[in-house]
């Protein structure tokens, strides 16, 4: 069994993240002189990830235990994105992390391409299982591109034309 023992010096600080999550972040070190260098260098951090101070004010701000959450103001949703087409010419498939991942790639897709999973390739009549890592010839097919929840491009249907 271990015991634990607080540290000498520990600071404290609230921050807001840019979509509004509220942080509590506790800083804890054997010394002042090492705390106040892990606060720079965390500052620093959160400054590149956009996180903002907790609003300083010089009103005196009452403690009140059973206050609401913190809700942030409603952001207004972008609309949605039609769906296009746009012929391809490459389906590349690509193992990353053991796992192979499939992108289709044509006319101004061709630098990155468009990711497509694997139950719309089987539903436009591929297997899967027997692609290998490389880049495959499609020419004369269309590929239907939709948007996620996050308005981020996905294949959702490939035809042949």
């Amino acid at each position: 069994m271990s015991s634990h023992t607080e540290a000498p010096a520990s600071l404290n600080f609230r921050a807001y993240t840019k979509k509004g999550w509220q942080l509590l972040v506790t800083l804890r070190d054997k010394n002042e002189a090492d705390l106040l260098e892990r606060f720079k260098v965390t500052v620093g951090v959160l400054t590149e990830m956009e996180v903002t101070p907790f609003p300083a004010t010089t009103a005196k701000v009452p403690i009140v235990a059973d206050c609401a959450p913190y809700v942030p103001a409603p952001q207004a949703s972008a609309p949605a994105l039609e769906d296009f087409t746009f012929n391809a010419s490459i389906l590349r498939v690509a193992v990353e992390g053991g796992r192979k991942r499939f992108k289709v790639l044509g006319e101004q897709f061709t630098q990155w391409g468009i990711v497509i999973y694997d139950e719309v390739l089987q539903a436009s009549g591929y297997n899967i299982e027997e692609l290998e890592a490389k880049d495959y010839d499609i020419t004369g097919t269309v590929a239907v591109v939709t948007h996620d929840n996050k308005q981020r491009k996905k294949v959702k249907e490939l035809r042949r034309e």
